[in-house]
């Protein structure tokens, strides 16, 4: 059955406007969130100890910095698999205090969770034959 439209023009395919409209309004949000949005999300060539000493400790100004490189610990893969000794290199020993040898994991303070209750942890946990087994954010 022929397509129905004016008389006297050809039919309008939307699907071609609309997968247009898509692309633009994808080229323009990566315009808009440019290069944050891209450093929240890339992996560069190598983890950042030197930035991740420096937000070490409490200081509320730190907590984003310091949130932002565990995130990236985790999501490339830094570490992944690494030995106790390797893990102390990239980002430390914890606190004693922070190091449970029951569940084999490791964990580093980040600030206080979002809605100010909870805590923000890195937790690092090791396989039997200490290597890291799993690198999370978590709230306690």
């Amino acid at each position: 059955m022929p397509r129905k439209g004016v008389p006297g023009r050809a039919p309008v395919d939307r699907t071609r406007g609309t997968i247009a409209a898509l692309l633009t309004a994808a080229v323009v949000g990566l315009a808009v969130l440019g290069y944050s949005g891209y450093a929240m999300f890339a992996c560069p060539p190598q983890f950042d100890s030197a930035a991740w000493e420096r937000a070490q400790g409490i200081d509320a100004e730190q907590e984003p910095v310091r949130r932002q490189l565990a995130s990236q610990l985790g999501r490339c893969g830094f570490i992944d698999g690494a030995s106790e000794e390797r893990v102390r290199e990239v980002v430390g020993a914890p606190i004693p205090e922070n190091e449970d040898t029951e569940t084999r994991s490791w964990s580093y303070y980040l600030g206080d969770a979002s809605w100010g209750v909870d805590s923000d942890w890195l937790v690092i946990e090791f396989s039997r034959r200490n290597r890291v087994e799993t690198v999370d954010v978590r709230e306690d």
